[in-house]
């Protein structure tokens, strides 16, 4: 499974998609601590896939419980399993069941924490060259487009993942207004067909017009067919420096521990609802719930960037709220 995967493989159902290295050495991790947890039991070299029974998963189990991780690091080496097997069930069509589907998750409590403009702008502070060093890995962590890219994670309302695949060409105007319309990449991961692809759109909000203007370069390639963030580089790559770059400066700042880069976003979701008090309109702009609750068709996007087209995310310049 992992040579199919680093080697082009394709998602569930054919579906084209890009494995990221921290993903696959996620799978190599997981796949190494269910061999380990059956290793006294059975022969790992020689054991069959469909010679693995519940008393194997339940080892399994007891192994992951005795490693103190979180409910949520439990479900995705779970989940991980999971998808071994379907994929010998689905791609390899092997006639086994899935033993990792008898595994009920835990619940995962969400704690949706938020930046504060203090915070934010603390960040911003120290993202530079001075205290980028990570004595740690020995490298430092500084690019140039750091601060950009932190800026536009914040005043996008975009994923990560959509974050550094924007385009240009993916900023579009409407009358008089400018908006993001670009893929729901993990709506669209999980939906797996090709033919219902999600297209989320969301305001360019003042915040975030100032720092196209002013540290992309907008004007200039309006339309273009390039990576806003750093073009030159993979998209893993880019990925990789933002998240790790981000933590880096973050901690440099004094923030608490439990934040991360996709905060930014929550903290968008967050204000947005404060300000409009209209769930179903940051839903919308969010993308954020499934098809069934909140419409997902143009007109309904569209009306909801107007309503929302001056919405600040840190609003008082004067507040460090």
């Amino acid at each position: 499974y992992l040579d199919f995967i680093t080697n082009g493989g394709f998602y569930e159902f054919e579906r084209p998609r890009e494995i990221s290295t921290q993903t696959i050495d996620d799978y190599k991790r997981h796949f190494k601590y269910f061999l380990e947890s059956i290793a006294k039991t059975v022969d790992i070299k020689t054991i069959r896939i469909d010679e693995i029974q519940k008393e194997h998963i339940d080892l399994f189990h007891k192994s992951i419980i005795n490693k103190k991780l979180s409910p949520k690091t439990y479900n995705n080496i779970i989940g991980s399993m999971k998808i071994f097997y379907n994929h010998l069930i689905k791609y390899e069509e092997f006639d086994i069941r899935n033993m990792f589907s008898l595994v009920r998750p835990f619940k995962v409590e969400n704690d949706p924490l938020t930046f504060t403009k203090k915070e934010f702008n603390s960040v911003l502070a120290v993202t530079n060259i001075e205290q980028g060093y990570d004595t740690k890995l020995k490298k430092n962590r500084f690019r140039e487009w750091l601060p950009t890219a932190f800026k536009l994670g914040a005043y996008s309302c975009l994923r990560l993942g959509e974050l550094v695949h924007l385009q240009y060409r993916d900023i579009i105007k409407d009358e008089d207004i400018y908006f993001i319309q670009a893929n729901n990449r993990k709506a669209n991961k999980l939906i797996g067909d090709l033919n219902k692809e999600r297209i989320k759109r969301v305001p360019v909000i003042p915040e975030l017009r100032k720092v196209l203007n002013e540290e992309c370069d907008f004007e200039a390639f309006e339309g273009e067919e390039e990576f806003i963030i750093a073009p030159e580089l993979s998209r893993t790559n880019v990925k990789n420096i933002i998240t790790k770059g981000f933590t880096h400066f973050k901690r440099v700042a004094g923030i608490d521990d439990r934040k991360c880069f996709k905060n930014l976003r929550i903290t968008y979701i967050s204000r947005h609802q404060m300000e409009y008090g209209d769930i179903g309109l940051t839903a919308t702009i969010s993308d954020h719930t499934n098809e069934e609750v909140v419409r997902k068709h143009y007109t309904s996007q569209i009306d909801a960037i107007k309503k929302s087209a001056g919405f600040r995310v840190f609003p008082d310049e004067n507040s460090n709220e």
